[in-house]
């Protein structure tokens, strides 16, 4: 009986484990995207504070 219920331990355990490493795996993962996305995000505002800027600059010349 004992070894059974330790058997049934290790496997609940292990589900857990696997389930703790697959949302470890997942936040990893956003991160490196909402990363990538702010870099584009601030890419994009950059952009366009230094068009209007530009713009005025070619036609006066």
């Amino acid at each position: 009986m004992g070894t059974t219920a330790n058997l049934n331990f290790t496997v609940k355990l292990n589900r857990c484990i696997s389930k703790i490493a697959s949302l470890n795996v997942s936040f990893k993962s956003l991160y490196k995207f909402l990363r990538i996305s702010s870099i584009f995000n601030f890419r994009n505002i950059i952009l366009n504070r230094l068009k209007p800027i530009y713009l005025k600059e070619v036609s006066s010349l």
